[in-house]
């Protein structure tokens, strides 16, 4: 990844499928483990907004999708 610079943000690597692009008031939640809960403000954000259901989808199904599902907001640390 790093030699390719993929997942560079700002460039077409990092970029949202066409369609996924955020929309005005839209939370982008940018992540840097495999779990979209550890280290990011997502669970603050759903909090504050009283969401409580959260879908789940994108790449690397069986790594990051996967630990996202998994680990729910009341098991990260």
């Amino acid at each position: 990844m790093v030699e390719a610079r993929a997942l560079v943000r700002g460039t077409l690597g990092a970029a949202p499928v066409p369609g996924l692009a955020p929309r005005p008031g839209d939370h982008i939640v940018e992540k840097m483990r495999m779990s979209g809960w550890e280290g990011t403000s997502l669970e603050t954000i759903l909090k504050a907004e009283a969401r409580n259901v959260v879908i789940v989808a994108g790449a690397w199904s069986t790594m990051s999708i996967a630990h996202t599902a998994r680990l729910g907001p009341t098991r990260a640390t």
